[in-house]
């Protein structure tokens, strides 16, 4: 049986840091939400907390495509069509951050594989069933955009994603698909203390200010009011 009526989110890596903040602003607001991630025990906690009726949870590795169509599958499956997909899950790649010239090649093989190549099947696949005006976000980083040492393999996956997703938004013109890349800035997560172990964490965003930041981005963009 399709759930229908509410309005239907997409969120991948929903288990953890802003994912996981995602998910619950989302899920509060009223949204239908589907979500995944590689935990089984943490995603059928999740799905025991949220219930049956509206929340998705399923336990998945999308760098692997039948991962991914089971992902879609069971999204339409339950909800039919979606409204919004955030490309939230991602990798930092090799830590401690190594410098260019030492980058391993399968380090950078595994870094490119979750977040240009998982996350481009995602979005190819969630295009299938999304509404004639939706929203996609891919979250990004200035990484991406600048060049800072020890950041070479993620930031180059990264810029890869973004442009995909930049083309996208210019060829979607006028079709009532909106493709973004959000940048949620310095975030208190456990990529970020991985990354920077020693930083001063008292300057960073918190986790639920940005999923409020992004949710109004999205609601704006469809036009949503609540």
């Amino acid at each position: 049986m399709i759930i229908g009526k509410k309005r239907t989110v997409l969120i991948s890596g929903g288990t953890s840091g802003i994912g996981n903040a995602l998910v619950r602003k989302f899920f509060s607001a009223g949204w239908n939400v589907a979500t995944f991630g590689r935990n089984a025990g943490t995603v059928s906690g999740m799905q025991m907390e949220m219930g049956q009726e509206h929340f998705l949870a399923l336990a998945a590795d999308f760098r692997l495509e039948n991962h991914v169509s089971s992902i879609l599958d069971e999204t339409a499956r339950k909800f039919g069509t979606i409204d919004a997909c955030i490309l939230n899950a991602g990798t930092l790649g090799p830590a401690p951050l190594p410098r260019v010239r030492d980058i391993e090649m399968m380090d950078l093989r595994r870094t490119f594989e979750t977040n240009l190549f998982a996350n481009f099947s995602l979005m190819k696949r969630a295009l299938r069933i999304m509404k004639s005006r939706s929203v996609l976000v891919h979250i990004t980083s200035d990484a991406a955009v600048q060049p800072y040492a020890g950041w070479g393999a993620y930031g180059a996956s990264k810029a890869a994603m973004r442009q995909l997703v930049e083309v996208l938004g210019v060829e979607s013109n006028g079709s009532g698909l909106c493709a973004i890349n959000f940048d949620p800035g310095d975030v208190d997560t456990e990529m970020h203390a991985l990354a920077i172990p020693d930083a001063d964490r008292t300057g960073l965003r918190n986790t639920a200010d940005v999923a409020e930041e992004l949710y109004g981005i999205i609601t704006g963009k469809l036009g949503v009011v609540d």
